[in-house]
């Protein structure tokens, strides 16, 4: 994990917005050249990075609101999120080929 740094290219158009609400939400696969992903939630949340992935209120990764995190990602994974606490909000996904 780490917080953004200029050394990651951005696939152009491939960002994902998922809805982070009490029940979980999954990206659709991430394209075929992805090699990682930033990740920005609006809100805490609980996120899973695997193909069929689906986020639990008990396990996943905590996402602090408002900080963007990058993370190595497989080509043809999925991202789940679901929110900690009352608050729905956002999942930013946007997958990078290096």
């Amino acid at each position: 994990m780490s917080i953004y740094t200029a050394s990651h290219s951005p696939i152009s158009g491939g960002g994902v917005l998922l809805n982070l609400t009490a029940t979980a939400s999954t990206s659709p696969v991430l394209s075929g050249l992805t090699r990682g992903v930033y990740l920005t939630a609006t809100v805490p949340c609980l996120v899973e990075l695997a193909l069929g992935a689906t986020a639990s209120a008990n396990t996943g990764l905590y996402l602090a609101a408002s900080v963007t995190y990058w993370f190595d990602a497989a080509a043809s994974a999925q991202i789940s999120g679901i929110r900690v606490g009352g608050a729905d909000g956002s999942l930013y996904i946007k997958p990078t080929y290096d």
